[in-house]
């Protein structure tokens, strides 16, 4: 069973641990295995009171089938026949599936009249899997999305915020998964280059943000040019000789005149205050 490490913290698990609690978290998980140590993950009869017995829950029966069967967070989905399938089994296990259909056709084959399985990247960065048959390579190839280690990795690497990129990451597992495996867009498709995918959703996140990123920069900047400006104008007023007086005492020196020396320290006060902005 393909498990994230950030499953406790995907939104949905939240979602259900706020209707249920903890336990509906644990009864999933029983779910889960009930679905591959029976091989059952679609075409299940289920009802309120069954579904609690098999998650062996103890709370409100209602509740908990509310909250597994929600169409805006699934964990259960209805199908055409009335039963219901896992939600999201299929697309994340086809890996397993296939080594299930492998094991009714008489098990793996011997290492003698196989060639080992090779993994690689493919040209889109999804991890692809060659499974491996006798004598040689079948054509069928499993195809996963990137855990969110990797795709922190890959968003380090154009320079993205990981914020943004857990952001992206878990609005696209949201999402129903494609039959090759791939993540879907909004309108259902499949999102065949997810490193692209993430460069242009976290454009589309930056621009909606508020431009507070440029704000200080610029603030700095203006700072920068006042406190030029504020002292080339005190030393002018120095240089001034109608801001000056002699002193009564000492005819030999000079002294502000009150209201020039008033000026001068509204200008120091109003440069220590631009200092401040560069400094913040």
């Amino acid at each position: 069973m393909k498990l994230e490490a950030t499953f406790p913290d995907h939104w949905k698990t939240k979602r259900l641990v706020r209707a249920c609690g903890a336990e509906a978290v644990v009864g999933l998980l029983r779910l889960w295995g009930h679905a591959q140590t029976r091989r059952e993950f679609t075409g299940l009869t289920l009802n309120p009171v069954k579904l609690a017995g098999m998650m062996d829950y103890s709370g409100d029966e209602k509740a908990l089938w509310e909250a597994m069967t929600d169409p805006q967070a699934p964990w259960l989905d209805e199908e055409p026949e009335g039963t219901w399938a896992i939600h999201g089994f299929a697309e994340h296990n086809r890996q397993l599936i296939h080594l299930w259909g492998a094991s009714v056709k008489g098990g793996r084959p011997a290492k003698d009249n196989t060639i080992l399985d090779k993994v690689g990247l493919g040209a889109n960065g999804s991890h692809m899997e060659t499974i491996c048959k006798p004598y040689g390579f079948s054509t069928e190839k499993v195809v996963t999305t990137p855990t969110l280690e990797e795709f922190k990795i890959a968003a380090s690497m154009m320079m993205v915020e990981e914020a943004i990129a857990e952001e992206v990451w878990h609005d696209n597992e949201s999402r129903a998964i494609s039959p090759n495996g791939e993540w879907t867009d909004w309108n259902g498709r499949p999102i065949a280059n997810w490193r692209a995918n993430l460069k242009a959703r976290a454009s589309q996140i930056a621009r909606k943000r508020p431009a507070t990123a440029l704000t200080k920069p610029k603030g700095v900047w203006d700072a920068k040019q006042g406190i030029d400006a504020l002292k080339a104008k005190l030393e002018k007023m120095k240089s001034d000789p109608r801001n000056r007086r002699h002193k009564a005492d000492c005819p030999w020196e000079s002294e502000w005149l009150p209201e020039a020396k008033a000026e001068a320290a509204r200008i120091r006060q109003r440069i220590a205050e631009l200092e401040g902005v560069v400094a913040a």
